[in-house]
């Protein structure tokens, strides 16, 4: 329990992931099926969750490359990387703007999505992993690397040339690394340190006790949290609100139940709380603004006045739920006039369900058996574009399929197109205007072509 909790916390999109599964479908009988699909969905979203450990990416990353042999579809190729169709050994990437920017064992190498260009490639970084946080044009480009003898080496990278701005070697074993435009924080075990964005160290802090830093996150100071699991399916929280620029507390609270979730803004955080309801709470001084009583709910993005949860729609002033999605039906995505939810009716029926973003009324319902996962990518003024995982065609089945999904936005008729079996990510990019979709998987990237409406 304590680790699902913990792994859902940096990114909410696991909740989307775990509780679209209905529980009845999680037998015994149906193990190794559903086993190889969560696998392949923590695979899609491996740099969304922030996993704690680069072993576990890396074993996602070459599962997916290797034991499961991804396929791209036979989409007319655009450019292909490697273009000799052997396996590029991708270890991590991540889309930033337009640019794919891939790791190696070899080095480090952005590659123009629209073109297969390559930008840049940087070979004095080999072996590094990039954090996720670094899709975001407005953070630094960071990547990783976890050496033997128990240290953790971080290094800058000029986003637009792939000079390496600098490295920074710290004395902690497997540490996570999470970031801001300003400062990197590093933790593990119980311990965390602070580098600015040059490089520069500016503190370390260790913590007594016997449990380890499982949770970092920047406001204008850094909320630390400590989580141990007890009797009851209960977790003691210990939060810590350092200094950004000392590592000094300003408060710390000890054996608590309120657990932290969505990150609204700077400064302003949603927790969990022990009576089943949500509070947001302004950390530098540890005021709530609102509370609910018995509403929990796992917010998972906002827009405008409204933050949207798992199944319902919040106030975002004062917390009040303002609507419910659909029974049984679970948030996938928010697009520019629609909140979209999944509901599985049976194991022959799916429904994607277009829900007016404001008012909550109910637009259109489309239903299709194969689909198991809808993920939002974007839209223009005809259509609206998904990336679906579709449904194993049998128990023993080892593929999992994937398609790129054009709806349109007026008739609502949908158009399939295969992308291809076992990529491990859903991280698609689709160019309307040169009706183009980047595919990328850790064995090959690809731009492909998309036929005329």
């Amino acid at each position: 329990m304590l680790k699902l909790m913990i792994g859902c916390l940096s990114f909410e999109t696991a909740a989307v992931l775990l509780l679209n599964i209905p529980d009845r479908q999680l037998g015994w009988g149906r193990l190794k099926r559903w086993g190889l699909l969560i696998c392949a969905l923590f695979a899609v979203f491996g740099s969304l969750l922030y996993f704690r450990e680069e072993g576990a990416l890396r074993f996602f990353s070459r599962w997916s490359g290797k034991t499961q042999s991804p396929q791209h579809a036979s989409l007319t190729v655009a450019w292909e990387y490697p273009d000799n169709r052997q396996d590029a050994g991708i270890t991590s990437f991540i889309n930033r703007g337009e640019v794919c920017i891939a790791s190696t064992a070899e080095a480090i190498l952005a590659i123009d999505m629209k073109t297969g260009a390559i930008r840049w490639k940087n070979i004095q970084l080999p072996r590094m992993i990039i954090k996720p946080q670094s899709e975001n044009p407005a953070f630094p480009l960071i990547a990783v690397r976890q050496e033997r003898r128990g240290e953790t080496v971080i290094a800058r990278i000029d986003p637009d040339y792939g000079e390496t701005l600098w490295q920074q070697t710290l004395p902690l074993a497997f540490a996570e690394v999470t970031f801001d435009e300003q400062t990197i924080a590093a933790y593990a075990g119980r311990a965390v340190s602070a580098l600015d964005m040059t490089g520069q160290l500016l503190w370390t802090k260790r913590f007594d006790g016997a449990v380890d830093i499982s949770y970092a996150q920047w406001h204008s100071g850094l909320l630390i949290g400590q989580f141990q699991e007890k009797k009851q399916d209960t977790v003691d929280v210990t939060l810590r609100y350092l200094n950004r620029m000392c590592g000094a507390a300003f408060w710390e609270q000890q054996n608590g139940q309120e657990f932290p979730r969505y990150v609204v803004e700077k400064d302003a955080q949603i927790f969990s709380t022990p009576d089943g309801g949500m509070a947001l709470m302004r950390l530098p001084d540890r005021t709530r603004i609102w509370k609910t009583i018995n509403d929990k709910n796992d917010i998972v993005a906002q827009d405008g006045d409204l933050l949207y949860g798992m199944t319902a729609a919040f106030d975002r002033r004062t917390g009040m739920r303002r609507f419910s999605y659909p029974d049984g039906s679970a948030f996938s995505g928010l697009t520019k006039d629609f909140v979209a939810t999944f509901q599985e009716i049976n194991p022959q029926k799916k429904l994607l369900i277009f829900i007016d973003k404001i008012s909550g009324e109910v637009k259109q319902n489309i239903e299709h058996r194969a689909w198991y996962f809808a993920k939002y990518l974007t839209e223009d003024e005809r259509s609206l574009y998904f990336a679906m995982y579709l449904k194993p065609d049998g128990p023993d089945a080892t593929e999992i399929r994937s398609e790129l999904t054009r709806i349109n936005k007026q008739s609502f008729a949908v158009e399939s197109i295969p992308a291809g079996s076992n990529l491990g990510v859903l991280q698609f990019k689709v160019f309307t205007q040169e009706q183009l979709v980047f595919i990328p998987s850790f064995q090959r990237l690809g731009g492909y072509a998309l036929s005329e409406r």
